[in-house]
């Protein structure tokens, strides 16, 4: 089963995907406003998205990136209160397909193959968050290592130390010492950037 955007997208026919709107968007442009009222869900397919929000200060707080595959407005088109809790803005150049909440609703009501692929994302990202949320409720930064090794079968890949510590949701230099402590100690093995939970 694919469940990546092209695959979900690719169960569209011809005449459902007429309803979708191509977006060409740029570095920096935004798509939606703050406070905006949300209706209906993007299809990022290239480029990515930053969903940002400011400070009293003017501080800009970004609190979520939608990589190039990703969906965004899913959640809020179909809320209660479904309002941009802060701007999309495009991190770079790319492309977004949008289509209306009450077009997403006809083609769910005739393309059930559709619709079970758009569910799939829908409890996927539900699961990513509760793992996010179990992450970082434990305490120390051992744990927080320990469990997402194990969230990725016990071995991953990092692209960098910087990269790491944004996961795990603490500074890069406290990433760093974790990694060399976490080594001496025997809680994993470390070769180059893959990393492996030693203890079970």
């Amino acid at each position: 089963m694919d469940i990546t955007l092209l695959g979900i997208l690719n169960e569209l026919t011809p005449q459902e995907r007429a309803k979708l709107i191509p977006i060409d968007f740029e570095k920096d442009q935004i798509l939606c406003h703050e406070g905006d009222a949300c209706h209906g869900v993007h299809f990022v397919t290239e480029g990515k998205i930053k969903i940002v929000s400011y400070s009293l200060e003017g501080k800009e707080i970004i609190y979520n990136v939608v990589p190039s595959g990703g969906i965004f407005g899913n959640h809020l088109a179909f809320s209660t209160e479904p309002y941009y809790r802060g701007s999309a803005i495009g991190e770079d150049k790319g492309r977004a397909y949008y289509v209306k909440k009450s077009d997403l609703i006809d083609i769910f009501q005739h393309n059930p193959t559709f619709l079970e692929r758009y569910l799939n994302v829908l409890s996927d990202f539900g699961k990513d968050l509760n793992a996010k949320i179990h992450l970082l409720s434990l305490p120390t930064g051992l744990e927080r290592l320990e469990y997402y090794l194990y969230l990725h079968q016990g071995s991953v890949r990092i692209s960098s130390v910087t990269a790491l510590a944004k996961d795990l949701a603490i500074s890069r230099e406290a990433c760093s010492r974790l990694l060399s402590s976490a080594e001496r100690d025997g809680n994993i093995i470390r070769e180059g950037k893959v990393l492996w939970l030693r203890r079970e």
